[in-house]
This record gives C-alpha cells, structure tokens and sequence, in this order.
C-alpha cells in the first residue's frame, strides 16, 4: 500500500497553496466554483497535498506549536541530511522561521499554523 494523498483543510487556499509552492511542490490541479478556489492539489512524489477550502462555520481555535489534540499532527518531508544546511539557508531567505528544531528534524508551520517537518531521521550516518 502507497500514500495516495494528504488532505489539508484551510481557509485561504490560495496562500496556503502558494506557501507548499516555495517549498519545491508543483501544482497539478486547481478546482474551483461560484465561491472562489475550492482546491488545489499539489504533488508530493508519488502523492499528493491535498488543500481544500475550509467551511468557516466549523472553525475550531488555532492551536498552539506542541498542541497534541486529536487530529492532523504534522506533515513531514524527508530530506538528506546533506541537505539541512541548504534547507536552514532557503527557509531564512524566504523568512519562514523554523519553531523547533531536534537532531532529526526542522519543524515550520505554514501560513494557517499546520505543523511541517523537514526531516532526515533514519538516514544512514555516511
């Protein structure tokens, strides 16, 4: 079984869309109907992100970095360890600040505080 996609909930498509963009994903899709951008797909790999418009009546408080109720948790993209400095430099020029860092991993939030992790954990020591 393969991950087919990830399906993310915001309120502004557009600039969450535009956000996973900077980041290196390539969009394949965007749907829209009489409200505006309904969504936007974007391809990670062999899957896909998934971002879809949200229903503003149903909006629940946004939580903060180390929340840990139930729900989506975080989104993490593998990386090569060689890559990390690349990653900490490209992050700092578009002012995307990393919130937590551990030896494995660098975690941002994108603009509507969805957790995301550039990650390099079981990568082989070389």
């Amino acid at each position: 079984m393969k991950l087919h996609h990830v399906a993310l909930v915001a309120e502004d498509v557009s600039r969450v869309a535009e956000f996973y963009e900077t980041l290196g994903l390539k969009r394949i899709k965007e749907q829209s109907d009489n409200k505006g951008i309904r969504s936007v797909w974007l391809e990670i790999g062999e899957s896909i992100l998934m971002i879809e418009r949200a229903d503003l009546t149903l909006a629940k408080p946004i939580a903060g970095f180390h929340d840990k109720s139930p729900g989506y948790h975080l989104l993490a993209f593998r990386i090569q360890r060689k890559e990390k400095d690349f990653w900490m430099t490209k992050l700092s020029e578009l002012r995307i600040p990393i919130v937590y860092f551990t030896d494995y991993t660098m975690y941002l939030m994108d603009p509507e505080r969805n957790r995301i992790g550039l990650s390099f954990y079981g990568e082989e020591e070389g």
